[in-house]
């Protein structure tokens, strides 16, 4: 978050809209139940809601005719009946606590292009057993994966340094401790994938 007078333009994921642009009157429905704004001026849209039924999620890469690129805060909380959701690699910001509460939400694919998992955006995503963290995503938000207790596998990426920033701050879990016990292995494989793609190419 940024201070000063710039504090009214914050928006629902925490970050600062530069521009304060305004989203259309209202929200819309998909027929699937996703729930969105139209932010007109920056030509993008944002999920906010969700008021369907179906446990397997795909969302799309556009609306009405713009990008969808964010996920609002609390777009999808509480939300049981989901058991996957596919996330479009449009998506480059998710919001606080975007899933959090889905108790039955198993299996996740993440966009390429998010930076950062906001704070608690998948706590208590009891039955989320594991999850790949893509490249570019450089911090991990305290509670991101609070409560995932069946949470077993996460995929680290080369991006990572961030994600060990507030490592202190996240309560005893299985998941803290298997960050830190991870965390030789992920910055090893860093420099192995560092290595691999400075390393000269023969041809004939």
């Amino acid at each position: 978050l940024r201070s000063g007078n710039q504090a009214e333009s914050v928006d629902s994921n925490g970050y600062v809209r530069e521009n304060n642009e305004t989203s259309e009157e209202g929200n819309h429905t998909t027929e699937d139940g996703l729930i969105y704004r139209i932010y007109s001026e920056e030509s993008y849209a944002e999920i906010t809601g969700y008021n369907g039924n179906g446990k397997n999620l795909i969302i799309p890469e556009s609306l009405d005719g713009v990008p969808v690129t964010s996920i609002g805060q609390q777009a999808f909380v509480n939300c049981t009946t989901l058991e996957s959701v596919e996330i479009p690699d449009s998506i480059t910001r998710m919001g606080y606590w975007a899933f959090s509460g889905c108790s039955n939400l198993k299996q996740v694919k993440l966009s390429k292009n998010l930076k950062y998992i906001n704070m608690d955006c998948f706590s208590e995503c009891s039955s989320l057993e594991s999850i790949v963290v893509p490249e570019g995503v450089t911090q991990l938000a305290p509670g991101a994966f609070m409560h995932c207790t069946d949470l077993k596998k996460i995929e680290l990426p080369s991006t990572l340094e961030g994600i060990y920033e507030h490592i202190d701050e996240m309560k005893k879990s299985k998941m803290k401790e298997n960050l830190i016990n991870d965390k030789e292995q992920a910055f090893l494989s860093k420099t192995l994938a560092t290595i691999e793609t400075n390393a000269p190419i023969e041809i004939g």
